[in-house]
C-alpha cells in the first residue's frame, strides 16, 4: 500500500494532512501481511492526528481499507470518480460502490478525478449526478482535482465546488505565486494541495532523476539547500509539533 501526504485546511499541523491511497501491491515487503501493514499505517496516522483519508477506485485498496479501519475509526474519507468516459451511470454507481467496499455509510467528499471531465459536453450532467449523491447524504461535499492549466477559478465560478485540489510544492508554486489559491478562497472554495513532495523528486539524488526531470536538477538542489539552511526536511515542517 502506498500513501502520499496531502495538505488541506484545518487546525494544527497533523490535522492539515491527509493520506492519499495510491495503490496496493500484490505482496508487501517483510513478513507482515498487507492487512497488518495497512492497520499499522492507519494506526500511526490516527495517533499522529491525521483525520482524512483520500482513496481512488483502483485495485483492491478500498476493500483493504474496509478491512483495516481502527475501531472506532477517527477518519473521514474522500473518494474519487472514475473517468466520465465510462458513462455517467458508471460514475455514480462506482462512487456508491467505493463507500460499500470500505464499509462506510457516507463519505466526506466525492472528488471529480479530472477537471477535463467537467469541461466536456456532459460536465454539467456529471456535476448534477454528484450533487444528487450529496443531497442524498452519501457525501458531505463535492470537489474536483485540477491542474493550474485547467482554469480552476473558472470551474469554481461555473460549478461552485466545495473543494479544489491542486498540485503545489517547493518546485512548482504556480498555484501560490499566481494568486490562484487566494482567488479560489474568494469563491469560498476549500483548497487541498497534492504532490507536496513533487512526486518523490525532493527525496531522489540528482543523479537518479528520470530523463524528463534532468532539467529540474538545479531546482531540486536549490530547494534542498534552502531546506538545509532552514534546518528542515520535506518530512519535517518548520512549525512546532508540540
Amino acid at each position: 500500500m502506498t500513501f502520499q501526504a496531502r495538505t488541506r485546511t484545518g487546525a494544527g499541523p497533523a490535522s492539515r494532512l491527509a493520506l492519499n491511497v495510491l495503490g496496493a501491491p500484490a505482496h508487501g515487503p517483510g513478513p507482515a501481511s498487507r492487512e497488518e501493514q495497512v492497520r499499522a499505517l492507519l494506526r500511526t496516522a490516527a495517533d499522529g492526528g491525521v483525520g482524512l483519508v483520500a482513496t481512488r477506485p483502483v485495485s483492491d485498496t478500498e476493500r483493504l481499507l474496509g478491512q483495516c479501519w481502527p475501531f472506532p475509526s477517527p477518519f473521514r474519507v474522500t473518494v474519487s470518480t472514475v473517468s466520465a468516459a465510462e458513462g455517467l451511470d458508471r460514475v455514480e454507481a462506482r462512487a456508491r460502490r467505493s463507500l460499500e467496499r470500505m464499509g462506510l455509510p457516507r463519505g466526506e467528499a466525492v472528488m471529480v478525478s479530472s477537471a477535463s471531465d467537467l469541461a466536456g459536453a456532459e460536465g454539467r450532467a456529471l456535476w448534477d449526478r454528484l450533487e444528487r449523491l450529496r443531497d442524498m447524504g452519501l457525501f458531505r461535499r463535492i470537489g474536483v482535482c485540477a491542474r493550474v492549466e485547467d482554469g480552476p477559478e473558472l470551474l469554481a465560478r461555473r460549478f461552485r465546488p466545495d473543494i479544489v485540489e491542486l498540485p503545489c510544492n517547493l518546485l512548482d508554486q504556480r498555484a501560490e505565486v499566481s494568486g490562484l489559491i487566494e482567488g479560489l478562497a474568494a469563491h469560498e472554495v476549500s483548497v487541498q494541495l497534492r504532490s507536496i513532495f513533487a512526486g518523490g523528486v525532493l527525496f531522489a539524488p540528482r543523479e537518479d532523476l528520470p530523463a524528463h526531470l534532468v532539467r529540474a536538477g538545479s531546482g531540486v538542489s536549490r530547494a534542498r539547500r534552502s531546506l538545509a539552511e532552514s534546518r528542515v526536511t520535506p518530512c519535517r515542517p518548520p512549525w512546532p509539533t508540540a
